[in-house]
Order: structure tokens, then C-alpha cells, then sequence
């Protein structure tokens, strides 16, 4: 779901990107190799966005498993010679 929100957000502003250069540059060899620019950099921003979604959903889950906290505070504890839950 929130692919597909980003992935629309991401076409919306390219797409206005192509309008403007469609608009300003008439030089057809130079129109087409910042069109080709645009949609590269759909692609990569895309990628990005979704590794980066994918990657801070995984550490979420991480984080928030309950052994998970458990050992962590535990093992922050131990340096103050405190004994953990």
C-alpha cells in the first residue's frame, strides 16, 4: 500500500518535470536525452524508497519483539552491575 502511494507521489512529480522540459527545451535531441534523465531518476528514487521502507519496516519489527528488548535492557544493565528483568 504504501508503495504504491510513494510510487504514484514519485510519477506525479516526474511527470510535471517531463511537462516543463517538454515546454521549455525544442530541441528534440536535448528534449530526449533529459526525458531519459527524468524517467532514470524515477527508477532510482523508487528503488530507494522501497529499500528504505523495506528496511526500517524489518528494524521495526526488530525492535519491537519483546525477547528482543528484554536481552537489550538486560544486557545494558550489567555494565552498572544491575541484574536485568
Amino acid at each position: 500500500m504504501i508503495h504504491t502511494f510513494t510510487d504514484m507521489t514519485i510519477d506525479m512529480v516526474q511527470s510535471t518535470k517531463k511537462n516543463i522540459v517538454n515546454l521549455m527545451v525544442t530541441h528534440e535531441g536535448l528534449n530526449k536525452v533529459l526525458i531519459e534523465f527524468i524517467d532514470n531518476q524515477a527508477t532510482y528514487t523508487k528503488n530507494f524508497i522501497h529499500s528504505l521502507s523495506d528496511t526500517s519496516s524489518a528494524v521495526y519489527a526488530i525492535l519491537n519483539n519483546k525477547e528482543f528488548q528484554q536481552e537489550t535492557f538486560k544486557n545494558c544493565m550489567m555494565p552498572f552491575g544491575k541484574k536485568g528483568v
